[in-house]
């Protein structure tokens, strides 16, 4: 993956960060003072709205790689993730309207299963990677020696 994808999960690792802290405050205010704080929300809100532009980014990255075929489906589910929060949003309040189940599945469900997918089938270490359109003759390294061929150096 090139600097842009690494530059994604930084940006989408201190969004998750900064929702946690989003969390920590408005639980510390509702456990301390027994209010719901405006600073916690603010903070998750924008912290959710920056992963969802990084989880969009990160995912047309997967899906125009071809490693496998689990990480070009969470690559589409990162690229879906907001209208299938939207989905989720919608189903939720209408399965249960008095809850916070689609609040929750929206934030949630759809992000999830594409880092599980990712989880369990991303490549390890630095596998090379083709772009889509890349054809057979130019997937041949024809820059350096054959592989196996190369002098030795005891």
């Amino acid at each position: 993956m090139g600097r842009l994808g690494q530059a994604e999960i930084i940006v989408s690792a201190l969004a998750l960060a900064a929702m946690a802290l989003g969390n920590g405050i408005e639980l510390y205010a509702v456990t301390a003072r027994g209010t719901e704080g405006d600073i916690g929300h603010t903070i998750f809100l924008i912290a959710f709205l920056i992963l969802i532009v990084a989880s969009i980014l990160l995912g047309q990255i997967l899906v125009r790689r071809r490693w496998s075929a689990s990480v070009h489906w969470a690559g589409l589910f990162l690229l879906l993730v907001a209208p299938l929060g939207i989905l989720f949003l919608v189903l939720g309040g209408a399965l249960s309207p008095d809850t916070g189940l689609g609040f929750w599945s929206a934030l949630s469900v759809s992000y999830a299963i594409a880092r599980v997918l990712l989880a369990v089938s991303a490549p390890q270490g630095d596998m090379p990677s083709r772009p889509v359109a890349t054809s057979a003759i130019d997937m041949i390294d024809m820059t350096g020696p054959p592989r196996g061929l190369g002098s030795r150096s005891s």
